[in-house]
């Protein structure tokens, strides 16, 4: 018999768990990597340092090396409000766009650049206007994504506005580790 997992999934109070809803399902796929021992979490940052700002009808172009066996389940992306250099809060990404492409095969994540709107976790707000959640939770891909070669993963990221824009992509991944022992240990 199978022992339930305690995990952030489970714990997220605002995830209604109703039968053929997306969350549900989406949830479903992750099953056989959230049981996995030798998986562990890699979390790529897209740019890595939050003072790196797009220009102005500029993009960002970056690599990521992805070990064999990688799965892509999730992303967020954060668009932050600025002025006199100090950030003072997270925005929806408005008027930015990315493409991810695995540069092995060629294949892209989308036929056109997608919006960047689609991977923004919306908090949860309640009728009164209190926003109930910090809006961290990762945005479920409809199909987890595989990468069977090691290999690198190209992230483009365009921004479309007339004025800098500071941003940040969190690709969640899950990678194979080595089992040091009989337990769950990576090595």
């Amino acid at each position: 018999m199978l022992t339930n997992i305690v995990d952030g999934w489970i714990l997220n109070p605002s995830i209604k768990y109703l039968p053929y809803r997306s969350i549900a399902m989406l949830l479903g796929q992750l099953e056989p990597l959230r049981r996995a021992h030798n998986y562990r979490e890699q979390i790529w940052v897209i740019p890595d340092d939050l003072r790196n700002a797009i220009p102005a009808r500029g993009q960002v172009n970056r690599q990521i090396r992805v070990t064999e066996n990688s799965v892509l389940w999730g992303a967020t992306f954060y668009k932050f409000t600025v002025e006199g250099g100090h950030f003072l809060g997270v925005t929806a990404p408005t008027l930015l766009s990315l493409q991810i492409t695995d540069d092995a095969t060629g294949c892209q994540f989308g036929s056109e650049f997608i919006n960047a709107q689609c991977l923004y976790p919306r908090p949860d707000v309640s009728p009164t206007g209190i926003t109930l959640l910090s809006g961290s939770t990762p945005c479920l891909l409809t199909q987890p994504r595989l990468f069977v070669k090691p290999g690198l993963i190209s992230v483009e990221i365009a921004n479309l506005d007339t004025a800098v824009a500071y941003c940040q992509l969190c690709l969640y991944f899950s990678e194979p580790c080595e089992l040091v022992d009989r337990g769950s240990q990576c090595a």
